[in-house]
């Protein structure tokens, strides 16, 4: 279980100091998934644009409901990516 540290102070974290926090996790779930045949959805493109994952929406909400989970209203309004992956035809 891994916990990054984001800083609602500093407005979120640095997509670079996220890769360091995240160490070797994405290159073992990578090989994981090669080996099992599943598909990987990796949210950090979509809620780290331009080299920053901000820890607040625009009108000041948080996108967070605690250090490791995105808030239920957040998910339901913007990350798409969850409805075109689960709706995708087999």
């Amino acid at each position: 279980h891994a916990t990054f540290r984001f800083s609602f102070a500093g407005g979120g974290i640095t997509t670079g100091d996220l890769e360091e926090q995240r160490g070797s996790i994405p290159a073992r779930l990578r090989h994981i998934a090669t080996r099992t045949g599943v598909e990987i959805i990796d949210p950090f493109p979509f809620l780290c644009p331009a080299g920053f994952c901000p820890a607040l929406e625009e009108n000041g909400e948080p996108r967070y409901r605690d250090i490791d989970h995105l808030r239920a209203s957040f998910v339901r309004d913007h990350v798409e990516v969850l409805d075109r992956t689960l709706s995708k035809d087999e």
